[in-house]
């Protein structure tokens, strides 16, 4: 009988996982950014069918677990930082060891996959140490109460920024500089033509951190083309002040070519001009970007030329609460000079992560074509033309005329769009009139969570497809799909004309909208779930099984034609189960999106559980939670979980 069960036992038990290769860097010193690719054909991971389009990888759900510290979360959000899902993530590795990092992943027809890599972390104190006689320098020291006529030792440090940046980069090679806690470097502008690493730029000693302060206009670090640098710990000020405009507001880092492996972790910039500009004029490959932040800028949080294969992930680049904003022209006299642009500006993107970062703006000038996509938005991504597979996630954002922008597309063969916007929270203040607005075919928007206060302004659209400037040929065979979404909007009637899912005029691309929840009590007569200017624009929607709540508007509309829910349904067979009634959310006024249910203590069960499709193309919902929960699907982007108790509203940030 014992051997029976054993038998049984060893029949059942998982394969072990599979090697993979999706790991940018195997081998480094601490701290240690990788970026994981499961995209490519020869990393071992297994593969979406090439006939599906780029957002098939989307199609696919993927587990990371990095082997670390399982308690670490980021500031910004709470998630965890030793799990991520998606086909691309990063992680930085602040201890040395060995780390086995795992991949799991579930195609649309619930086959699991399991892989794995190791990391290899050094201690970088060992790594760069000098030599007991002096010969071997691969650290150098600067303290404020140094001399540049030291040699850089631990016991004799050089004084100031530039002069550390001097020897270490005519140096070359493993090379590590290391500013003194608690002491502050004045910085006069600094410029590597060139540089090969391994090269770390940190801190050392005990107190706050070193802070490279700039009172000119000169950039603090420009570097030419290189390879494997980390910048960490720091701390970069000027003296600028985005509510007065005055001040001087210099750069901060600028990289002009081709850089590859670069890791910026844990550094904070505030009252400068333009802190990160990455890849001006050539490429920022195989880099994460990690735990900054970033604060009262005059020009932009982070402006990039071309990345490839980068993470933006767990860094709060959020705009003085008091700033004033500029109209985009220089001024004459200089000052005073009001911040220009919101935080993140993206020119062209191919696979790159932005994820878990706490986005703000309130400042950035806005003309001409697309609503004020320019140069205020938290987040613009693919302004050069492109942005391919790229996956925007677990965000916070706030702010903007269009909070997130994406174009315009250049609509280069093939497309390779397929960007993910998911588990995203974005709360709209006053200014803000419309959240995501996309020219690129081929998005996947699910389980995000959209919130408008009652702020006194006008809400005209929460998700808004436009046409493209130049469309290719295969963006118009891709399909959009708008998945398990939730919008609730406060705003005070007559001020809401919210349009769920608005469909301009061109746009590339067919549009699937499933499971999606809106709760607007009081829009007005122009407020809809899916609008377009004509009734030709909706031809390409495919919708079904969403809910709307919006006793003023309309189910659907096209330019001033209103149809309710019956009338679509008769004109175009669509959204035959979709519902018009109050989703009773746990507590609609504090911003909480649960779902009431008699199992939680509730007198009646929300509308919106099991009232949902499966979608096999979503795995989560909002929270991470799992789907299904049980046998059912809800509408919405948060699933139900009843608990033995009744629920309490969670106080909303």
């Amino acid at each position: 009988m014992l051997l029976t069960i054993a038998a049984i036992i060893l029949i059942s038990a998982a394969p072990p996982a599979k090697p993979m290769t999706t790991a940018s860097l195997v081998e480094g010193t601490n701290p240690f950014g990788v970026f994981f690719d499961a995209t490519q054909a020869d990393s071992g991971v297994v593969q979406p069918p090439n006939d599906k389009g780029p957002r098939s990888f989307a199609a696919f759900h993927y587990e990371w677990q990095f082997g670390d510290d399982d308690t670490a979360t980021w500031k910004t959000t709470g998630k965890h930082k030793n799990k991520a899902t998606g086909f691309l993530t990063a992680h930085v590795f602040d201890k040395p060891g060995t780390y086995v990092v795992t991949l799991r992943v579930t195609t649309e027809t619930n086959k699991r996959h399991d892989y794995a890599q190791t990391i290899t972390v050094h201690d970088a104190d060992v790594t760069y140490a000098n030599s007991s006689t002096g010969t071997t320098e691969n650290t150098f020291y600067v303290s404020a109460d140094g001399s540049d006529t030291n040699d850089g030792s631990l016991s004799r440090p050089f004084q100031t920024w530039n002069h550390g940046l001097d020897r270490l980069f005519a140096a070359g090679g493993k090379k590590r500089l290391l500013l003194r806690r608690g002491h502050t470097f004045k910085a006069s502008g600094f410029r590597a033509k060139a540089f090969t690493g391994p090269i770390i730029i940190g801190a050392y000693g005990t107190g706050e951190r070193p802070v490279i302060f700039a009172e000119g206009p000169e950039t603090m670090l420009m570097l030419g083309p290189g390879d494997d640098l980390t910048v960490f710990g720091l701390a970069f000020r000027s003296t600028y002040d985005p509510v007065t405009g005055r001040g001087s507001h210099p750069d901060v880092i600028q990289m002009l070519n081709t850089n590859r492996h670069i890791t910026i972790y844990d550094n904070t910039f505030s009252n400068a001009g333009l802190n990160l500009h990455l890849g001006q004029m050539g490429e920022l490959v195989e880099t994460v970007i990690a735990g900054n932040t970033i604060t009262a800028w005059q020009n932009y949080g982070i402006l990039s030329g071309h990345w490839e294969r980068v993470a933006l992930i767990g860094n709060a680049i959020r705009q003085h609460p008091d700033a004033r904003t500029g109209d985009g022209k220089r001024p004459d006299p200089p000052e005073p000079d009001l911040p220009n642009h919101g935080p993140i500006r993206l020119r062209t993107t191919d696979r790159v992560l932005i994820a878990s970062n706490d986005l703000f703006s309130n400042t950035g000038w806005s003309s001409g074509r697309g609503g004020g996509r320019a140069h205020q938005p938290c987040l613009r991504l693919g302004s050069g033309g492109r942005a391919d597979l790229t996956i925007v996630s677990d965000n916070l954002m706030a702010g903007g005329l269009t909070m997130a922008g994406a174009g315009p597309s250049k609509g280069t063969e093939p497309a390779r769009t397929g960007n993910t916007w998911e588990r995203n929270r974005f709360t709209a203040p006053a200014a803000t009139t419309r959240i995501l607005e996309t020219e690129f075919a081929g998005a996947v928007i699910r389980n995000n969570v959209f919130l408008r206060p009652d702020t006194g302004g006008t809400m005209m659209s929460v998700i808004r497809f436009v046409k493209p400037r130049t469309p290719s040929d295969s963006e118009r065979k891709l399909t959009n799909l708008v998945l398990n979404n939730t919008y609730i909007s406060l705003e005070a009637s007559g001020r809401d004309r919210s349009t769920f899912v608005q469909v301009e005029p061109e746009t590339s691309g067919m549009l699937t909208v499933m499971n999606n929840l809106m709760y607007a009590p009081s829009v007005g007569k122009y407020g809809a779930m899916i609008g377009g200017k004509t009734a030709r624009d909706l031809q390409r929607v495919t919708s079904d099984h969403n809910l709307y709540f919006g006793p003023g508007g309309a189910f659907v509309r096209h330019g001033k034609k209103g149809l309710n829910l019956s009338a679509w349904q008769t004109n175009t067979g669509n959204d035959k189960h979709s519902l018009v009634q109050d989703p009773l959310l746990l507590n609609p006024k504090k911003l909480d999106v649960r779902l009431r249910s008699k199992l939680s203590g509730h007198k009646k069960d929300s509308p919106a559980i099991g009232a949902g499709t499966p979608l096999p193309t979503v795995h989560t919902d909002f929270t991470g939670a799992p789907r299904p929960h049980g046998n059912t699907w809800d509408i919405g982007a948060v699933a139900h979980t009843p608990t033995s108790r009744k629920e309490k509203a969670k106080p909303r940030r």
